[in-house]
């Protein structure tokens, strides 16, 4: 299995396909395996780049806490790594903002942008939602908190889909952290002091930016997603109707053609 040294740590990644390099960040609890339906669209046009960031999937753990800039250093240096000047780059929820971060700190090592379920600052409602999730981290079980977090992220049409299976599917979210739940801790911890607000920064990124939002997202107010659109320039936004924040899981046909739309428009 591929694993590049970045930091002191061993992250595992995958490539598939050839072309110009797109690399996806993952959402905070997701891994590789959650971009699965955009590889697959992707791989016959583009050099499709996943990575499991820190606490997540397959890299090495961390042994003590991180700072939030600790993703945008290791995005940078994953690129360094494959010998990647420049890319684009498309990333969910939590991997948006270190995306957005990215490309304001980094912006001649981003051709485009994609900004899906993401977020600049903290209106009142969102943050009172952060608040809710950590409490429920440290209340409930791991396979009650997976349930919490899939009532909350996703839109009523794919949760209806999906009850049947939320038993398992919680369980095996359990078990990724069952050796360490400190994990999700930390990543919370660190995604909390993400240096939000960074709406001034937004004004530094210069790739074409595509902002996608799920009409029913829970968790980021679709406020948010026209903050973005309004403060980054030569941007534009995509609302996805009947769906909540897991965009890429739950409407992956209709997010896979706007993918392709914008990365392939010259």
């Amino acid at each position: 299995m591929p694993y590049t040294k970045i930091n002191g740590l061993d992250f595992y990644y995958e490539i598939t396909g050839k072309g110009n390099p797109v690399i996806f960040i993952n959402g905070i609890f997701a891994t590789t395996l959650h971009w699965g339906y955009q590889v697959n669209a992707l791989k016959n046009d583009f050099r499709v780049i996943t990575f499991d960031g820190r606490d997540q999937g397959q890299t090495q753990r961390p042994t003590k806490d991180y700072v939030f800039q600790d993703h945008i250093s290791d995005l940078k240096g994953l690129m360094d790594n494959l010998g990647i000047e420049k890319a684009d780059i498309a990333a969910i929820s939590h991997g948006s903002t270190v995306a957005g971060q990215f490309a304001s700190q980094y912006p001649e090592k981003v051709n485009k942008l994609v900004l899906i379920s993401g977020i600049a600052d903290f209106d009142p409602m969102t943050r009172d939602i952060f608040k809710f999730i950590a409490s429920c981290l440290e209340e409930q079980s791991l396979a009650e908190f997976y349930k919490t977090l899939m009532l909350f992220g996703c839109g009523e049409v794919f949760y209806a889909k999906i009850a049947d299976k939320l038993d398992l599917l919680a369980d095996d979210f359990a078990k990724r952290f069952d050796h360490n739940r400190d994990i999700p801790h930390r990543l919370i911890r660190a995604a909390r002091a993400g240096q939000l607000p960074f709406t001034k920064k937004l004004a530094n990124i210069t790739a074409p930016t595509l902002v996608v939002a799920g009409r029913y997202d829970r968790y980021i107010n679709l406020s948010r997603a026209f903050h973005l659109k309004e403060n980054i320039k030569n941007s534009k936004l995509v609302i996805i109707e009947e769906c909540g924040h897991t965009v890429n899981i739950e409407k992956p046909e209709e997010l896979n053609q706007v993918l392709f739309d914008f990365l392939k428009d010259s």
